[in-house]
């Protein structure tokens, strides 16, 4: 007779007792795969003909099978299903992989579509969870299926009213104090995005010269022409000529290609890249739409390649506002909503981004994002005066050497360039401090950096992950420190630095801040 097995136990389950309604990717999935391994089938094929090897036995054709039958053997492999619980996913022909994501977990849900699947009305889906090898990515599906398969992952998820916490009973509150559960009843049924208006839509115009005139841009094209001026003037001063000239044109034959060199090398690829920037953020950003629903955003963008974002509102880590400094003498600024997520549609700056917005807009984006606002920049605290000691010191160490060996050779024109140096130094140190600030309430943290490019970024205090005091060699003689904050992800947007406080500020701050993140139980925290 066979032990009967504890009542408390349930019993073990396998993929087949589940009845899990596996699926296929789209065909095309096999076809991408072969397109993919081309360059690999053209480089064998290139070997196998050579006189190098001998490769006697191995033909053309097994050369091109063996991979055609390699991508269409993994199309075979993969499998994707979804139930109450999780999504799962497998694939691998030799290496087996078996892949189980809580729905729980999810931090977004992004399909995108290159040309030639928009075409073929396809899409590639990738849900997210906040580990940087977890994302699972299913190539290709249609796009019905994938709508279908956002709408299931939407169906069961917990949501929470903006700026607020769960309803909890009495007799909840009494059974689990503080800290309530945080399961809740699922939600009704997804709301169709296009039949709600957007909370941003950017016209291509606006984009284009928001691109074109950001401090990137500016910058790249601005060295250029500095560095050419430079390059044209070394060649043809007098002093170039009678020192260099003779003995240059004797080893080379024709100075004018060292001109043509010099100016090409200076000028033409700065000139380049300036140029290249803004095509590349048009490119992914054209068509960019950001539509708020109840539980959480939706984003559409760019113009070659779609991509479309869903990411629940409670998942949001922080509010990431970037002024570069042209743009605000236009009177926009930049708006983005960092998740815990680490793919690389987040890395890429398109999470939840507001590309062009008005300036002070990140107050009404930020409510819809995290509810109401605790904080404002009228409420930033400065860092300590010590900093524009420590930022004098830095600058006069940096150009300490070059003055040095400068007064040798041309000390007028050092002369001059130490004046104008220093007065820039004063400048910059006076306006480091005026910018850098910082601010707490009970629930959010505050922080503005950069000098030129400002950035400002709020915080739910309990979303962040790390806290660390850092003091570097003149912080340590000044009694200054850093403080370093970080939320979960692997983006730039999560982590943020309060610099030069005095000491004791940045511990105290530490230890506050510490211990009322620590107090959110970490499932709600994910």
């Amino acid at each position: 007779m066979s032990e009967e097995q504890p009542a408390d136990v349930p019993p073990a389950t396998t993929d087949q007792s589940r009845d899990l309604d596996w699926k296929r990717p789209h065909p095309f999935t096999a076809l991408y795969e072969v397109i993919r391994i081309g360059r690999s089938i053209v480089f064998l094929l290139i070997i196998t003909r050579s006189n190098v090897f001998n490769f006697e036995g191995i033909t053309e054709s097994v050369v091109i099978i063996f991979p055609l039958a390699g991508a269409l053997a993994r199309w075979l492999s993969t499998r994707y299903a979804i139930d109450d619980d999780a999504v799962h996913y497998r694939r691998g022909v030799l290496w087996r992989h078996r892949q189980i994501m809580p729905r729980s977990r999810i931090q977004n849900v992004s399909t995108t579509a290159g040309l030639a699947a928009r075409l073929t009305s396809l899409v590639e889906v990738q849900i997210s969870d906040a580990s940087k090898d977890g994302d699972i990515t299913i190539r290709f599906i249609r796009a019905e299926e994938a709508n279908r398969l956002t709408a299931l992952l939407r169906g069961q998820t917990p949501s929470r009213a903006l700026g607020g916490e769960p309803h909890v009973d009495d007799a909840t509150a009494a059974e689990h104090g503080p800290f309530p559960p945080t399961t809740a009843p699922p939600v009704g049924p997804p709301v169709d995005s296009l039949q709600v208006a957007p909370l941003v839509e950017l016209p291509l115009g606006n984009l284009i010269r928001f691109e074109v005139t950001s401090s990137k841009t500016v910058k790249a094209v601005a060295s250029a022409v500095l560095l050419g001026l430079i390059a044209i003037g070394v060649v043809f001063s007098d002093r170039f000529d009678l020192v260099i000239a003779d003995d240059i044109q004797e080893t080379t034959g024709d100075l004018s290609l060292i001109l043509v060199i010099l100016v090409a090398s200076s000028v033409g690829l700065p000139l380049i890249a300036g140029a290249f920037l803004p095509i590349e953020r048009v490119l992914h950003l054209g068509g960019f739409r950001l539509t708020a629903e109840p539980d959480r955003f939706r984003i559409q963008s760019g113009l070659i390649t779609e991509a479309k974002i869903a990411a629940r509102r409670e998942r949001i880590q922080l509010l990431d506002v970037k002024r570069d400094f042209f743009h605000r003498r236009l009177g926009v600024e930049r708006v983005g909503f960092a998740t815990a997520d680490v793919d690389s549609l987040s890395q890429w700056d398109i999470n939840l981004l507001h590309p062009a917005g008005p300036h002070d807009s990140w107050r009404s984006l930020g409510v819809e994002a995290i509810g109401p606002l605790q904080l404002d920049t009228d409420d930033l605290n400065q860092v300590s005066p010590k900093t524009r000691r420590r930022t004098l010191i830095r600058m006069a160490l940096a150009a300490a050497v070059e003055a040095i060996i400068g007064f040798v050779f041309v000390p007028l024109i050092t002369a001059v360039a130490v004046a104008a140096y220093a007065a820039w130094a004063w400048y910059f140190a006076r306006t480091r401090f005026a910018t850098l600030g910082w601010a707490r309430s009970a629930d959010q943290l505050l922080v503005r950096t950069g000098v030129f490019d400002h950035r400002i970024v709020l915080i739910q205090i309990d979303k962040i992950q790390n806290l660390r005091v850092s003091q570097t060699f003149f912080q340590r003689r000044l009694k200054l420190a850093s403080l370093m904050v970080s939320t979960a992800g692997e983006s730039s947007s999560s982590h943020v630095e309060i610099i030069d406080l005095d000491l004791e500020v940045a511990q105290r701050l530490h230890d506050q801040v510490a211990e009322r993140a620590g107090q959110t139980p970490i499932n709600e925290i994910l």
